[in-house]
């Protein structure tokens, strides 16, 4: 014990003298592990986005694409980068918060794939692992003396536990950003024994929280359930307080009170309009269609087996069930429980869980399992039974994390899938370049010898096939096409993209068959309807002309180009809006188009 006392500065000389011997070897350790590990990290991450060969879309180039704008307007000059920036945050659900580390390294080493992945890992997955560990050691410093390794190998043997915690980074979401946030705001609210934080903490966790806010939508869900269990927490401290008076209530709740006054200030200050925005809009009604789980056991069903598997689901609730009872561990285990459950219930109030959203929930998931391995490895018998813990935790997280990410591992994975995710993130491949090639060297060519204003509009919404696909298919496949910005904008949701306008103002449209949707097509009328009339060359399809070609892409995809002849007729119109009225008779915003709604609203009743 005098050993464990006076490496924790307690006992035996000047706590903010130079730290002792043991406790600077151990500091040592811990920073050359985390080297390897970042190093490691990197070159992993490196070979996994080299091995892809496919067209990023949707949420996996949407990133990449605005670090690349925000790259743009810094290189015209720094205030342009920061009105758009500043821009973004007042107005759009995706601002670039999280994507300005990245777009400043694409000043510096170009904008390819490769690049933005490895700066989400080197700027927001390595530090994360490193905040990580610290918030762990707060609670387990005595007990690295314990083990005879440095601590930091058992935050990244956990790490290989959870492989979700890379996937999203592999993917192109940013939302590792916010986790580096959340870990910075447990850092502070857990330094204290209880709420009594001090003033300039109790400001600095209120301006993380905010940024936080700003950085993702989704993320309020974690900060309402953080302020929730930390108002909980300060009524349990105020109630073991004695004597309990206004002085004590102020001290205990006051932080809080200051935080969420910081946190306010920054997201009403720098975002209003978005707040208006965001307090007026039903993004319950907006995102049904991405609802698929109600009660707590449904989100547990959805999140549990494709991302976490038994094992790691085994690990945390051995974890929350052992340290529960600990009183050392209890508060930040019951806390962090309780946030994972609110946060996942509060978010599927509104959509479901999707990747993006898993760092919601990971550090649920991470610190009660991280501390566990902890106590279990400083109270093995020996050195080498410690060792040789590790080392089987080690192969354990390879397993994982190798049959997760590792194609040639899939044998492997099927036989382990109920114990390790089930629902592998291996590298993206597309098998049809060539043709898809080919329908890019087309579009290039009609594109040319077409008028300025010739728009196209994109009948498809798979992941193999999408809007995105010809968008992003020149840096990702390294195909010229240089008419991305005649694309339209696809209205593919239906309560979330009303009637599809952009249609009407389209000179070419492209039509992917048997259809392609991402939802139950009851949610998808707005493209179903158009591709069922040009599939069949009814309504607003007989003002065009299909080209005799037809490009056949995986999977038995077909995908044919229509060019409008004449201008479309209302009665064609028509058509398509009775076809929507069949589906959502009740819903005028979804079946008429915008000129007509206007019309209607503004004739006398």
């Amino acid at each position: 014990m005098i050993g464990i006392e006076s490496s924790s500065g307690t006992k035996g000389g000047d706590p903010h003298g130079p730290p002792p011997p043991r406790e600077r070897s151990a500091a040592g350790g811990n920073l050359l592990s985390f080297l390897l590990f970042s190093l490691a990290a990197l070159l992993l991450v490196y070979l996994y986005v080299a091995s892809e060969r496919c067209v990023y879309f949707w949420d996996f180039s949407c990133f990449w694409d605005n670090a690349s704008k925000l790259a743009a307007a810094f290189r015209r000059s720094f205030p342009a980068g920061m009105d758009l920036l500043l821009y973004t945050i007042r107005v759009q659900d995706y601002n670039f918060i999280l994507t300005l580390p990245s777009s400043l390294v694409f000043l510096l080493l170009g904008e390819s794939r490769p690049v933005f992945i490895l700066s989400l890992t080197l700027l927001y997955a390595i530090p994360a692992a490193w905040l990580l560990h610290r918030l762990l050691a707060r609670f387990t410093r005595e007990l690295e003396g314990r083990i005879p390794f440095p601590g930091f190998l058992v935050t990244a043997v956990l790490l290989l536990l959870f492989p979700m915690f890379w996937a999203p980074i592999l993917r192109g979401y940013p939302g590792i950003g916010g986790l580096v946030l959340a870990l910075l705001v447990l850092g502070v609210y857990f330094r204290s024994p209880d709420t009594r934080i001090p003033l300039l903490s109790a400001l600095a966790m209120g301006v993380l929280l905010g940024v936080l806010q700003l950085s993702r939508r989704f993320f309020s869900f974690w900060i309402v359930s953080f302020f929730l269990l930390a108002a909980l927490d300060a009524g349990r401290s105020f109630l073991k307080t004695r004597p309990r008076t206004p002085r004590t209530f102020l001290a205990t709740f006051g932080p809080l009170f200051v935080a969420g006054l910081a946190a306010s200030a920054v997201v009403l200050g720098l975002a209003w309009d978005f707040v208006h925005r965001a307090a007026t809009t039903d993004y319950g009604e907006i995102y049904s269609a991405y609802k698929k789980a109600g009660s707590l056991g449904d989100v547990l069903a959805e999140m549990i087996p494709p991302w976490f598997g038994l094992l790691g689901a085994a690990l945390f609730l051995l974890s929350a069930s052992i340290l529960a009872f600990s009183r050392k561990y209890r508060r930040i285990v019951l806390f962090l429980t309780c946030q994972g459950i609110l946060t996942a219930l509060l978010h599927e109030s509104v959509q479901g869980m999707r990747w993006s959203h898993l760092y919601l929930v990971l550090p649920t998931f991470l610190v009660p399992t991280g501390l566990l391995l902890f106590e279990v490895l400083s109270r093995l018998p020996s050195p080498k039974a410690s060792r040789a813990f590790l080392g089987v935790l080690f192969l354990l997280g390879a397993l994982t994390t190798g049959t997760y990410f590792v194609p040639a591992l899939r044998p492997l994975h099927h036989i382990l899938s109920p114990l390790v995710p089930s629902d592998p993130a291996y590298p993206l491949q597309r098998k049809d370049a060539e043709e898809l090639g080919r329908l890019v060297s087309f579009l290039q060519e009609k594109l040319s010898k077409a008028p300025p204003s010739a728009k196209i509009y994109i009948l498809s919404s798979s992941e193999r096939f999408n809007e995105d696909t010809l968008r992003e298919a020149g840096r990702s496949l390294g195909i010229s096409f240089d008419y991305k910005d005649r694309i339209l904008d696809l209205a593919d949701v239906d309560r979330r993209d009303v009637f599809p306008d952009n249609l009407l103002e389209a000179e070419f449209v492209i039509l992917a068959y048997p259809f392609q949707g991402s939802l139950s097509p009851g949610e998808q009328t707005v493209l179903l309807a158009p591709a069922f009339c040009f599939l069949y060359g009814i309504g607003i399809a007989q003002a065009y002309r299909p080209y005799p070609e037809i490009f056949r892409l995986e999977r038995g995809l077909k995908v044919a180009v229509f060019r409008r002849q004449r201008p479309v007729k209302p009665a064609e119109i028509l058509v398509l809006s009775q076809i929507l009225k069949i589906f959502h008779p009740k819903r005028p915003f979804i079946y008429l188009p915008r000129a007509w709604r206007k019309k209607a609203a503004g004739s006398p009743k």
